[in-house]
């Protein structure tokens, strides 16, 4: 027998694609045993087009309207709290899903019953549907997950997160993941990273769902800008900041903390792995903080090759070597951080 499942859903203003996602769902060669969906206080016809959905869907729709706008990470802990089935899967508003994603998802967690989470490759469309032509940023994983299919394999190719819309969840782990009221920096980043010390994980390495970029995507950079000189200039910036560096050094001091609370884990190497890459994210922000040290401590973690193993190498390298000298933000001066010569 297959687990149950439920699809988690949050919409916002999402009238334009969002019949087509419901449409994808109904189409399941397995269907969800039910739907639930969180809108976040949407103005347009979102409401219209899910009521009318749940009238004739051939499985159950559940729909709740917040009464103040929750933002995406607090809407899906919300839904996934709602949701009452043995495996939730998380749904976006405006993707389109191929019709065995659910399963052949389902099918892994009833044969493996110690897999917590399956996650999926993508496809890239563009607002009109069409398949957006270049290469997967998943491909490279592939040949090795076909030797190992573990998250071991995915955190040795640099894979350190996976979009919502890709991650499938046994639900009895959502209370271990949110202590009481904890909201993390980012729900779909933070359920990859716990869960993947915290139990098994599988991939398909294939594509399960069309991932719709429109330009104004939540996680998108770019907000249609397309000109390749702007795309350049923005991803110089965004390296070179201090204040990007500190976001992602928290991210990672974040889940640390969190997993030091937790005695048994599937994958304790994992654990090591997130420290090392938090003490090169504070090395860098020293890097760019304390310009009179600069090419000391590039020399030194260079030469561990902890650029090699944990950013982009030489490109990061030589973007932290021309960064201008930036002030470090203010609320890093008050953390207790390990000084320079303990991060080696």
């Amino acid at each position: 027998m297959l687990p149950s499942s439920s699809v988690a859903m949050i919409t916002y203003n999402g009238e334009r694609f969002l019949q087509h996602q419901l449409d994808s769902l109904a189409e399941q060669t397995v269907l969800p045993d039910e739907l639930v969906v969180c809108d976040d206080g949407s103005t347009d016809k979102t409401m219209e087009i899910l009521h009318r959905f749940a009238q004739t869907a051939p499985f159950p729709v559940r729909i709740y309207q917040n009464e103040k706008n929750l933002g995406v990470c607090d809407n899906f802990r919300k839904v996934f709290f709602l949701c009452e089935k043995e495996v939730t899967f998380f749904c976006d508003q405006d993707d389109v899903w191929f019709p065995q994603k659910l399963e052949k998802v389902l099918k892994i967690m009833e044969l493996e019953s110690d897999v917590g989470m399956v996650v999926t490759y993508d496809l890239r469309i563009d607002e009109h549907g069409r398949p957006i032509h270049r290469r997967s940023h998943d491909e490279h994983v592939t040949p090795f997950l076909l030797r190992e299919n573990s998250f071991r394999t995915l955190l040795s190719r640099k894979r350190f997160a996976w979009a919502a819309h890709n991650i499938a969840c046994r639900t009895s782990y959502r209370e271990m993941l949110f202590e009481k009221d904890f909201s993390p920096y980012s729900f779909d980043r933070w359920i990859f990273q716990v869960m993947g010390v915290m139990s098994q994980v599988r991939t398909i390495p294939e594509p399960c769902c069309a991932f719709r970029r429109h330009g104004g995507n939540v996680t998108s950079r770019s907000r249609g800008k397309k000109n390749p000189f702007v795309l350049l200039y923005r991803a110089i910036q965004r390296r070179q900041d201090v204040g990007n560096l500190y976001g992602e050094y928290k991210i990672w001091r974040q889940v640390i903390t969190f997993l030091e609370k937790k005695k048994e884990c599937q994958y304790p190497d994992g654990q090591i792995l997130y420290q090392e890459i938090a003490n090169h994210l504070r090395m860098r922000i020293e890097v760019i903080t304390h310009p009179w040290k600069r090419l000391f401590l590039l020399a030194r973690e260079g030469c561990i090759r902890r650029y090699f193993r944990h950013s982009k190498g030489l490109r990061d390298i030589l973007s932290d070597l021309l960064a201008w000298p930036q002030k470090l933000p203010e609320g890093l001066r008050r953390e207790e951080l390990p000084s320079s010569s303990e991060l080696f």
